[in-house]
C-alpha cells in the first residue's frame, strides 16, 4: 500500500494549521474579596461566589480562612462575617494561597479539580489532565 503523503509533508501541514499559543497561559483569575466593615467586623460580600468559582464547599473555605486569621466568624447566606477587622491584603493573600494549594492542579495548572479523601490522606484530582497529587489537610496546618 502506497501513502499519498510522506511524513514531512503531513508534519508541515499539521504545524501550519495549529492555532498560535496564547500569550496568557493562566486564563483563570483568582477573585479578589469584596470587603465591608461594620463596627469591628469584616464582611466578605462575595464569599459564596469565591467558593463556587473554586468548586469547593463554603464550609471548607470558611474553616481555612478563620483558622489562619485566628478569627471567629459565621456564614450568613452569601457572605462571610468575621469577628475581627481584617485587611483586604490579608484576605486576598489567603484566598490566593488556598487557590494555589487546594484548587490549582500542580501538574497542568488548571482549576478544574476536586479534593478526594482516602483514609487519612487528601488528594487533589484534576478533571482536565487526570493527575492526582497528595495535599496537606487544609484544616491541619
Amino acid at each position: 500500500m502506497v501513502d499519498k503523503y510522506d511524513y514531512k509533508q503531513l508534519l508541515h501541514r499539521l504545524m501550519t494549521n495549529l492555532p498560535e499559543k496564547s500569550a496568557k497561559s493562566d486564563w483563570f483569575e483568582v477573585p479578589h474579596a469584596v470587603l465591608s466593615t461594620v463596627r469591628r467586623k469584616t464582611i466578605v460580600e462575595n464569599f459564596k461566589e469565591i467558593s463556587d468559582l473554586f468548586q469547593r464547599e463554603p464550609q471548607q473555605l470558611y474553616m481555612y480562612l478563620t483558622k489562619r486569621l485566628g478569627a471567629a466568624g459565621t456564614i450568613d447566606g452569601n457572605k462571610l462575617i468575621l469577628n475581627n477587622l481584617v485587611s483586604q491584603e490579608q484576605i486576598d493573600a489567603l484566598i490566593n494561597k488556598y487557590y494555589q494549594d487546594y484548587v490549582r492542579c500542580p501538574v497542568c495548572g488548571r482549576p478544574d479539580t476536586v479534593l478526594e479523601k482516602r483514609g487519612r490522606l487528601i488528594f487533589i484530582k484534576c478533571l482536565a489532565c487526570g493527575a492526582e497529587s497528595p495535599v496537606k489537610n487544609p484544616l491541619k496546618d
